[in-house]
This record gives C-alpha cells, structure tokens and sequence, in this order.
C-alpha cells in the first residue's frame, strides 16, 4: 500500500538495515539510571519482535530521558536533541545532538551552532520536536533554571547551507538569575 514504509511512498528502504520502530533511551523501570541502548521494533513479521541494536559504530550519546527523537528520510538518520540525566554535575539537562544513521548504524555527534552574535543554545529537556520540510522544530521545554515556554529553535537539518540554528523567538520564563551553562 502507499501508506506503509516500503509502499510508493518515495522512500528507499534499502538503505535502513532494520526497518521498524527505533527507541532510544528512557529510563527504566526496574532502576532509575537513565539507558542510552537503541531499541527497534521489527515489523513485517506476524509476531513483532524487539531487538537491542549493540553494533554500532561511533560513541553513543549519553544516557537520557525526556529527549526528543525525530526520523529525516532525507538524510536516512534520526537525530536525537537533549533530555534529561540526573547524574550529570552542572546540568541535568542537555544540550546535545547526535544522529544515528540508520544504513550504516553510525552515531554522530553534530554542533549546532548560529551566525547569530551571543546566540547560546539552552539545555533543555521535556520539549517537543518536530521535521518539517529540511528543519527541525525544537520548542519549549525546560532546564535547571528555566521553563522555556515558547522558546523555539530551528535546525537546518541540509549540510549544504550555511546556516545551522535560526532563533525565532520566545519567552523564557525565568526561576533564577544565573545563566545555565553547558
């Protein structure tokens, strides 16, 4: 059908090497240490079956939870923004990104950077992400010391162009008076 991955639906699923419903992180409930495993959900069969992806390649990101995970069929990765990890000594909010690239199951880091002059990305966790056309959409959220309300951030998922992150604007809805590093 056209609806379904595989379908006429412009996809080349040649280049997943599992095709399915990718997890990653949380927190599980048998302990409160957040996880950094990618899990799939293979579909296709009559039974569904999970399966730990433990061969990859590249450092994975830290354990988190309450990050946001979106798929780019563009660029065949997911990237992943984020999240939260209590151990952590500055922050328990991040402010990473990585992608995972689902024909060679690769992790990489990216830097998100912003022509804008004294531009900083906030950590955040508990927000909400969403690819529309090339960009990701990062809104609200919150850190240590911010609910970030309506703070939005767009990503320029090409490489080609120029511009990573566009600022479009926000409140932050601020509960102290220092700045949140890292």
């Amino acid at each position: 059908p056209d609806n379904v991955i595989g379908g006429d639906d412009g996809c080349n699923v040649a280049n997943i090497q599992m095709i399915g419903l990718y997890i990653f992180g949380g927190m599980p409930k048998h302990n409160s240490t957040p996880s950094n495993d990618m899990w799939v959900l293979l579909i296709g069969k009559k039974a569904f079956e999970w399966k730990r992806i433990d061969d990859v390649k590249g450092m994975k990101p830290t354990p988190r939870y309450f990050h946001s995970m979106n798929y780019y069929e563009k660029g065949n990765f997911i990237i992943i923004h984020g999240g939260r990890n209590d151990s952590l000594s500055n922050s328990f909010a991040l402010n990473d990104t990585y992608l995972f690239k689902l024909d060679t199951f690769e992790w990489v880091k990216i830097e998100l950077f912003s022509h804008v002059i004294g531009f900083k990305i906030l950590n955040r966790c508990a927000h909400d992400a969403v690819i529309y056309s090339n960009k990701l959409i990062i809104f609200g959220g919150m850190n240590s010391l911010n609910y970030l309300g309506s703070a939005l951030l767009i990503v320029n998922l090409d490489q080609e162009e120029n511009k990573n992150i566009t600022y479009i604007g926000g409140n932050f809805l601020t509960t102290s008076t220092e700045n949140d590093d890292e």
